[in-house]
């Protein structure tokens, strides 16, 4: 849907700056087109699911260069259905800095977790099923990649060969801030911010508290802190965080 609405708004913006005559002909020729399309349109929410071949047909409006014809679509789209084709990209730019303000608290939790510990507690398993720290340390990266990715509109995810302790710190955190950069950019996010929250930066989170349980059972324990008083800043992801202002054992 969101392919599909940029497309609109990009032959719509088109149409509204250069509007050019059409013959009644070439109209209804469009129309025939397209009458399956707009048929469904006229019955169902435009938005709503189950309008998949409605949608595949539709994809095709994007291309059609007909300025006239097109201005009008727009007019029937935003009155018949209120759909506002101009507010749709800033459903698709919210919540970018409240992501961003979750990646800064990955960063200052997951930093506090992974610092101060023996490299060879990368290798350490708790079971035979289970995954290394550094093996989860590897997935997290993994995640952010695939994060990158969802911003950018593409399903991508790619699963490294874990790199010693250290270098997957490192790794860690260059991952933070190269998704901290494309959030901050002033480009729509390719899948809403709700659904990249929901899987990879959610999943992150997860395994940050599984490394932090592990260190509890080798005896090198996360002190605890009252996070909420903690001094985390969208935009700081890197491994120079704040000191802790309220910890405790």
């Amino acid at each position: 849907m969101h392919r599909l609405v940029a497309g609109f708004q990009e032959r719509f913006s088109s149409a509204r700056r250069a509007p050019a005559a059409a013959s009644v002909e070439d109209e209804f020729g469009v129309l025939r087109q397209f009458i399956h399309a707009l048929f469904d349109l006229t019955h169902r929410y435009v938005n709503g699911g189950g309008n998949r071949a409605a949608f595949r047909d539709l994809f095709r409006f994007a291309h059609v260069n007909h300025d006239e014809f097109l201005a009008r679509f727009e007019l029937l789209l935003e009155f018949r259905y209120r759909y506002a084709f101009g507010s749709h990209g800033d459903y698709y730019k919210a919540g970018g800095e409240m992501l961003r303000h979750t990646l800064a608290t990955l960063a200052y939790r997951g930093g506090k977790t992974v610092r101060d510990v023996d490299a060879k507690f990368g290798d350490m398993r708790a079971a035979p099923s289970s995954r290394t720290p550094v093996e989860i340390l590897a997935h997290i990266g993994d995640l952010l990649d695939w994060a990158v990715c969802l911003a950018d509109g593409k399903r991508t995810f790619h699963e490294s060969t874990p790199l010693p302790w250290d270098r997957e710190v490192a790794r860690f955190f260059a991952a933070l801030e190269t998704l901290d950069r494309r959030l901050a950019a002033d480009t729509l996010l390719g899948f809403p911010a709700e659904q990249i929250f929901q899987g990879p930066i959610a999943d992150a989170l997860t395994h940050i508290g599984q490394i932090a349980m592990l260190r509890r059972i080798v005896g090198s324990p996360v002190r605890g802190e009252n996070y909420f008083m903690a001094d985390i800043v969208a935009g700081r992801v890197g491994a120079a965080q704040s000191a802790p202002r309220r910890e405790f054992d």
